[in-house]
Order: structure tokens, then sequence, then C-alpha cells
């Protein structure tokens, strides 16, 4: 029971960081009966097991978190990033599906360098991922981070030519 508030020597994560990005909802579960508020404990990276679940692909484990603690999907790490950015970037579509049901709001909400969503999802090419983002957050499109770049400039810049054909038809005159 004590080992479950235990964070690890490194970068402060619980078991229950551990077990997320695994995978492993037993584990989890069982950490979450000793240690209920675990699911909203951030390492020192400020980072919650959803995030690592999230960009792991863990989609059992995105879906336990989303129902015994769906308000972790508001939070963000140090840098301003939800689970839904980490998702949106690996392209995990399923992943990105369950968050934004839980919390659509998610989809215009900034990173600290000012990046929406969009921005990772256009940067790596996940087009179904942008489809997704655009229906809950039109504007996006048009969302400048802090260097001043779309999410168009973002799959140009990565050689993503089916992205930045998909947002170029989309983008509003």
């Amino acid at each position: 029971p004590e080992q479950a508030h235990s964070p690890s020597t490194h970068d402060g994560s619980l078991p229950l960081h551990f077990a997320a990005s695994v995978g492993d909802v037993t584990i989890a579960s069982t950490v979450l009966q000793f240690y209920p508020q675990a699911a909203a404990t951030p390492n020192r990276k400020g980072k919650l097991p959803l995030h690592y679940a999230a960009r792991e692909g863990r989609l059992e484990m995105v879906r336990f978190f989303m129902n015994v603690a769906p308000h972790t999907a508001a939070i963000a790490s140090k840098k301003d990033k939800l689970a839904l950015h980490f998702a949106a970037g690996e392209g995990h579509v399923a992943i990105v599906q369950s968050l934004l049901s839980a919390y659509p709001r998610g989809a215009s909400l900034p990173s600290a360098k000012g990046k929406v969503p969009l921005h990772f999802a256009s940067r790596w090419g996940h087009i179904p991922i942008a489809n997704d983002l655009l229906y809950i957050f039109p504007d996006a499109i048009r969302t400048l981070d802090w260097d001043g770049s779309l999410p168009l400039h973002e799959a140009t810049r990565e050689g993503q030519y089916h992205m930045a054909r998909y947002l170029a038809e989309r983008f509003p005159p």
C-alpha cells in the first residue's frame, strides 16, 4: 500500500505512471485502491499517468482513466500539453476520440509554445486526427503558435504532403 505513494528516484513517477505507460489496467486499478489521488498526481515533468497512456497508445488505459478520473483530461503538463496533445502527435485516433469526448475544449487549448493539438497532428501527417480536431475546433486551422506557424507550416516543414494538401483545401479564404 505505501508503495503506491512512492515516487521513483529519477523523475518522481509513481507506480501508476509506469502502469499507465505499459497499459496494465489491473495494476492501475490496484494502485488507485490504495492511492486514489495518484491519477491526478504529476511527476517532476508535470506529466500525469494519463499523459503516458495517451502518448504510448494505451487505449484501454485511457478509457479506464476516463471512467475513474475524467477530470484528468483537462490537466496539462508543465509544458501545457494535455493528453490530447500527446495522442494527436503520436497518431492514436481512438485515443484522440476518447479524449475529445471527455474534454472537447482540449482541441482549442495551446501548449506552452502556443501549439494546439492540430499542430501536433499536422506535423506528423495524421489526417484522421486532424479531421476530428477540426470538427470540434474549426479555427485550429488558422491558429498561430508562438513562432507564427500555422498547422499548415508544421505539415510542410516535415514533408507531410498529404496533410499539407488536406489543410490547404480547408483553409478559409
